[in-house]
């Protein structure tokens, strides 16, 4: 097998440089360039020496025939995985943060520049975004339709009879709903008709 492998890597070559001479020569256009294709890395798969895969969040490629896993000695990395913003809302004193979080204060965003950044806004917190300033009153928008007619509603109560307390002078309506209404304190009332009529 390793033979046969050698054999046809010999063929590859020269038909390689069979091609090339065609193109030196004016005889076969250039090939188009393309870019090497990436693959995700699997588990128990045989990768050659070249090969380009995409492992937990990064980009490798293989120094040589492996099928050990990227990070080992085996593999180059291309690309290492970024970290990103992690949004915690509103921010609140009382809560740890770490190097890149994201609060809002105020209606402004601001980053963490490291883990336990302190108060916010302060040194160890970069502003994202600013509040902007409150856009000017638009435009009155068209009337709305009419809505539809409610139902009729109970007839207001009326005074049906009322209650005469003799010794205060007080009279207390009794209303068509069942209900007393407020008292009326007529002693002042009858004080002044007899001063106007003994006079």
């Amino acid at each position: 097998m390793p033979q046969l492998r050698k054999i046809g890597e010999l063929e590859l070559k020269a038909a390689e440089l069979t091609g090339a001479v065609d193109v030196l020569c004016g005889a076969a256009p250039p090939p188009t360039a393309k870019f090497p294709r990436v693959k995700a890395w699997t588990e128990g798969a045989v990768y050659h020496e070249g090969d380009l895969v995409t492992f937990a969040g990064g980009t490798y490629q293989a120094r040589r025939d492996t099928a050990r896993a990227p990070g080992s000695q085996d593999w180059v990395c291309l690309a290492a995985a970024g970290a990103g913003l992690t949004v915690r809302g509103t921010y609140y004193g009382g809560e740890e943060y770490k190097r890149l979080d994201v609060v809002m204060v105020n209606g402004s965003s601001f980053v963490a520049l490291k883990d336990r950044p302190g108060p916010c806004p302060g040194e160890d917190w970069h502003l994202l975004a600013s509040r902007g300033s409150r856009g000017s009153r638009g435009e009155r928008g068209p009337v709305g339709l009419t809505g539809a007619r409610g139902e009729p509603g109970a007839d207001a109560p009326t005074i049906v009879d009322w209650h005469v307390d003799k010794a205060t002078y007080r009279a207390t309506p009794v209303m068509s709903n069942g209900k007393v209404g407020a008292p009326l304190n007529l002693h002042g009332l009858f004080g002044q008709f007899l001063l106007e009529t003994q006079s």
